[in-house]
């Protein structure tokens, strides 16, 4: 019900009111008062009968009392009234008619008791009252003196008068008038209702309006004006909350392009209020903010990737994923962290990243984009999936591929797709430095031109590494390397050759010792490896010895000669010798220079008796 429905049923329900107050009261008055007179009339009446009815005693024409009583039945409004004598005066006087003595209960109660009686009978249309007045002996001075004609006592129930009175008359004008006011009421209830219709009609359109626009509003629309001819205060208000809305509507039509700038936003989401969403979107802007300036501050680039895990779990409730890495030189993948059970890639994507439908095209994959979309998904089974490339330095880096259970998972997920691109992409950057870093750590760790671990990095890896050997009780071999007559390779057919035999020399120490082995150029044509958890001095030789016999198989060519080198190695097992690395690794020098200073091109194991006293060496 609108408002101004609301106002004038009110209005028109307190008039209704007040004009049924109003008419109950000059009811109850009108009623109230015609019985009183009535009341008033029968005791005159009573009064005047008793003293005539006496003066005809007194005088002795009690034959003339039937004259008299009949005058005072014709009085108007009189329309009854009847002699009771009571049993004193009946046995003195005896009944002169039939009908002086008690004809009814009420009759016999007031000739008994000595008090009036009245009874009012009465329907919409007529009204009758009837009141009965005992007459009592009274020989007070100045009345009259009852017992000088009647044989009582003083106080005595001597009769009564019976009148009855017809009230129809004062009845039917107070329906009149009570008709009048009603007519009244309903023309003054009609004119209230016109002129407030015409008077309050613009202020409830404009109350209904500013209901209407306030719940548009709060919907999010703020287009909304109100529109009014008011030019009082009412009108200032209109235009106060017309300028208000123009505000808001320009101040979040900004703040959606500014936010535009930072967050992806879902553009079929349903949430159509600026005010919420720009709440939401400050809230994510704040939680982003803080997550990156969290990555900013690891160390390493696993550090940011254990932060997404994270992040997926707690923030998103992501439980079953695998982020992959991509090495676009390499067109490799590799899986950095698995989260739950499903590992939803084929192995050959690992060895093609290309095969890889996400990090080809850069773009979310979905399951239900079209069936078999991704022909490598072969470990998803019937579970829908999620991949997200994320893009670093203009290349796909990593793969994020998220396995679901279920459709309902698969829809809540689908839906969070923009806020994860939110705070993946402030984690790209960091990312990105975090490898750049690494990038430059590893190049200052490594030597330029053979692409293996300079001397800087073993330093940096035996702090590490042998402490853990040692705990652990492992052995490693120790080897040292040295190109024999590599000085007069330089000196006959130039450095470029002899660099390109250095470079074959360190593909070939690489290739032929295991992946959890290291190889170091220690300096110039010498070269260090560490031969982890050998089993014993038996199993480093034959490394060595492997090693040697690659080296004679090399083959390089310096214009139109095909050269051949071959190398000197020395060998010390870790910790046998000594618990000192660098103590072991000057052994393994010392044996290297017992095989160059023994014909060269041999593996020579360290022995003690090849350490001086002065720890000179051999």
């Amino acid at each position: 019900m609108s408002i101004k429905r609301k106002i004038l049923l009110r209005i028109s329900l307190a008039m209704t009111v007040a004009t049924a107050l109003i008419i109950a009261i000059v009811a109850f008055h009108i009623r109230y008062s015609t019985i009183e007179s009535a009341k008033q009339k029968a005791t005159l009446v009573s009064q005047i009968t008793r003293d005539a009815l006496t003066a005809h005693m007194v005088n002795g024409i009690m034959d003339k009392r039937d004259l008299f009583l009949s005058n005072i039945a014709h009085l108007k409004g009189v329309q009854k009234l009847r002699i009771v004598r009571g049993e004193a005066v009946i046995k003195q006087f005896g009944k002169t008619r039939e009908n002086e003595g008690a004809l009814d209960q009420i009759d016999v109660d007031v000739l008994k008791k000595g008090k009036p009686i009245e009874v009012m009978n009465e329907n919409f249309l007529e009204a009758r009252l009837r009141t009965t007045i005992p007459y009592i002996a009274n020989a007070d001075i100045g009345s009259p003196n009852c017992i000088e004609c009647h044989q009582a006592q003083n106080g005595e129930v001597l009769g009564a008068v019976t009148m009855e009175f017809d009230l129809g008359d004062i009845k039917t004008t107070g329906i009149e008038i009570v008709l009048k006011i009603i007519f009244v009421s309903v023309v003054s209830l009609g004119v209230v209702i016109i002129m407030l219709n015409r008077f309050l009609n613009p202020y409830l359109d404009l109350f209904t309006q500013l209901t209407d626009k306030i719940e548009a509003a709060d919907n999010g629309d703020y287009s909304q004006r109100i529109e009014t001819k008011l030019k009082d205060e009412a009108g200032d208000a209109a235009k106060w909350f017309n300028e208000f809305m123009q505000k808001l509507e320009d101040t979040f039509s900004r703040i959606e392009q500014s936010i535009g700038m930072f967050v992806i936003r879902d553009r079929n989401s349903k949430q159509l209020d600026p005010l919420v969403e720009t709440r939401d979107v400050v809230e994510e802007l704040s939680e982003i903010y803080k997550f990156k300036r969290t990555i900013e501050n690891d160390a390493h680039k696993m550090d940011v990737y254990d932060r997404i895990v994270t992040l997926f779990g707690k923030r998103f409730n992501i439980h079953n994923f695998t982020i992959y890495e991509v090495d676009t030189e390499k067109n490799l993948r590799r899986a950095l962290i698995q989260q739950g059970e499903h590992s939803c890639c084929s192995l050959a994507s690992l060895d093609n990243a290309q095969l890889c439908r996400s990090n080809r095209i850069g773009k979310d994959v979905l399951s239900d984009d079209f069936e078999g979309v991704c022909q490598q998904a072969t470990g998803c089974g019937v579970n829908p999936y999620i991949c997200l490339p994320i893009a670093i330095g203009g290349k796909v880096s990593l793969v994020i591929n998220i396995v679901v259970t279920n459709e309902e998972e698969n829809d809540r997920i689908k839906l969070l797709l923009p806020r994860l691109h939110n705070f993946l992409s402030e984690a790209t950057s960091v990312i990105e430095s975090k490898k750049l870093m690494e990038i430059l750590r590893e190049s200052s760790l490594r030597d330029a031109m053979t692409g293996l671990y300079n001397r800087r990095f073993l330093e940096e890896y035996l702090t590490k590494a042998m402490p853990q050997a040692l705990r652990n009780n492992k052995k490693v071999g120790i080897l040292m390397i040295d190109m024999d007559h590599f000085k007069m390779v330089n000196d006959t057919y130039g450095h470029d050759i002899g660099d390109s035999i250095l470079k074959k020399l360190s593909r070939t120490i690489t290739e032929n010792i295991r992946e959890a082995d290291l190889a170091v150029r220690y300096g110039g044509e010498e070269f260090l490896v560490l031969l982890h958890d050998v089993v014993d001095e038996n199993d480093m030789m034959s490394v060595a010895e492997k090693l040697r016999l690659k080296v004679m198989e090399m083959k390089v060519k310096a214009g139109n000669e095909v050269l051949q080198k071959t190398v000197s190695i020395g060998a010390a097992l870790f910790p046998d010798y000594t618990d000192s690395v660098w103590k072991c690794i000057k052994f393994a020098d010392i044996a290297l220079y017992k095989a160059k200073e023994s014909g060269r091109n041999k593996v020579i194991g360290f022995t003690e008796d090849m350490w001086s006293d002065d720890g000179s060496g051999y």
